[in-house]
């Protein structure tokens, strides 16, 4: 038999979790060659391996599991011919899913009273949408607890806070992944 042609409109994509991500392609040419099977490889940024060539899940698609969060892979697919012959490999290029980055520009105002008016640049959310967004405050020697604004603006305005009373104020973006690096304090 005649060895196939590389796959065709070969696309991977991380799964929404980050630690997964999808292969899917379309058939090669097989160049008078009868086609058996796929196998699919997967490899770091450096093409070093961290699946090496294994049986394809289907015809069409494969999937992979166990991934590391916000990490360049590239996957490979390949046909494979009745006399168990590889043909040429297909690939294409992702990464991971992550949390989103730290804000790194938190303004604020005062507001009503015991009021602060926070404003923020939304981060990256690196390939997973921001879901939320976290504040906490720093008063009498301490940080307290991390509490939802319950909303994906940038904007928030924390109330309950005792007036004349210096306080240090961090807010930081949630996706699916996790939570972000504390933002610059205000």
């Amino acid at each position: 038999d005649d060895l196939p042609g590389a796959p065709s409109n070969v696309t991977a994509s991380s799964g929404t979790l980050g630690v997964t991500a999808s292969l899917t392609w379309g058939v090669p040419s097989v160049n008078d060659a009868s086609i058996s099977s796929y196998q699919v490889r997967l490899a770091d940024g450096s093409d070093i391996d961290v699946v090496s060539w294994t049986s394809a899940d289907s015809e069409s698609g494969h999937s992979f599991s166990g991934l590391a969060i916000g990490t360049d892979y590239v996957a490979h697919v390949r046909a494979v011919n009745g006399n168990n012959d590889p043909g040429a490999s297909a690939s294409d290029s992702f990464t991971t899913h992550n949390k989103p980055d730290a804000i790194t520009q938190l303004n604020g105002s005062v507001g009503n009273s015991g009021e602060v008016e926070l404003e923020w640049t939304a981060p990256s959310a690196n390939g997973s949408a921001i879901t939320d967004y976290e504040y906490r405050v720093f008063s009498s020697g301490s940080w307290g607890s991390w509490t939802s604004t319950g909303s994906t603006d940038a904007t928030y305005t924390v109330s309950g806070l005792e007036n004349f009373v210096s306080v240090d104020l961090q807010v930081r973006a949630v996706n699916i992944i996790g939570s972000a690096g504390d933002s610059t304090t205000l």
